[in-house]
């Protein structure tokens, strides 16, 4: 038993998280910092093709199982950076902010990338969503411009969408993880 956990501890640090699920510095600086900011720029396109070909390229992998585990093993070390209205991080938390399923279903179906680590903001996915969604909420009802309200309900709607996808693939609120 000890070995099996020794052996998960070492696999979970080779993926980018160090053993409280935070992620390793070290990771996000093999990247390099112009293939992050390609990457996520291509996010938007939502053009999972793309986002594949790259990563394709970075890891050097040419069969198409070995590049899912490549993804899923450094999904962590790719950070998208803050932008206005974006507060940064995860590949996967820009593709939701850009609403760009196909990329979102790449990681979460095809790499079945972990939906549950704690990102530098101290929140998972969900709870990202979760505050996202909550922001949208507060402003739709505060705002009297139509048109505005209109648009932060059509992102409420988004969100939900997300949200729905995620928790069904696993992912779940740090509370849930037990990660405090």
């Amino acid at each position: 038993m000890k070995t099996i956990l020794t052996s998960a501890l070492f696999v979970f640090l080779l993926s980018g998280l160090s053993a409280k699920g935070q992620i390793n510095e070290e990771c996000i600086t093999k990247m390099g910092a112009v293939f992050q900011r390609s990457i996520c720029s291509d996010i938007e396109n939502n053009k999972a093709a793309l986002i594949k070909f790259q990563l394709q390229k970075k890891s050097g992998k040419e069969k198409l199982g070995e590049l899912l585990e490549w993804t899923k093993e450094n999904f962590y070390c790719i950070r998208c950076a803050e932008e206005p209205g974006f507060t940064g991080g995860s590949m996967l938390r820009r593709a939701v902010y850009e609403d760009a399923m196909s990329v979102v279903f790449f990681f979460a179906y095809d790499a079945n990338v972990h939906l549950n680590f704690v990102e530098a903001d101290e929140r998972t996915i969900l709870d990202w969503l979760r505050d996202d969604t909550e922001k949208f909420f507060d402003a739709a009802f505060e705002t009297e411009n139509l048109r505005d309200k209109e648009q932060m309900l059509k992102q409420i709607t988004i969100n939900q969408k997300y949200f729905n996808i995620l928790r069904q693939q696993g992912g779940k609120f740090r509370h849930e993880i037990g990660q405090f």
